[in-house]
């Protein structure tokens, strides 16, 4: 069974990911355990997704077009983040 990630927990991973001075992997890993991404979490394996390295992965956690994507992955991914949180809030 599938467990969405309660508010509080999205909008602190959110935090967490802007407090970043760089790309981590466990942070990463943290993100993919939140959604329950199914994705891989081993750095080797190609397809895993370096939500906080990568502009192309932090995109993938938008759940609706925006405008304007911040150019750091670290500000894309919390932003991200912040609006999963907002949509689950929402409704």
């Amino acid at each position: 069974m599938n467990k969405m990630p309660h508010l509080t927990d999205l909008e602190a991973l959110a935090d967490r990911v802007e407090a970043l001075s760089g790309p981590d992997r466990d942070v990463d890993m943290n993100i993919c355990i939140a959604l329950n991404t199914g994705r891989s979490m081993d750095p080797r394996d190609p397809g895993a997704r370096h939500y906080t390295g990568s502009l192309d992965a932090a995109m993938t956690l938008y759940s609706r077009t925006v405008d304007n994507i911040p150019t750091c992955p670290r500000k894309a991914t919390a932003e991200a983040l912040r609006a999963l949180a907002r949509d689950k809030q929402d409704g």
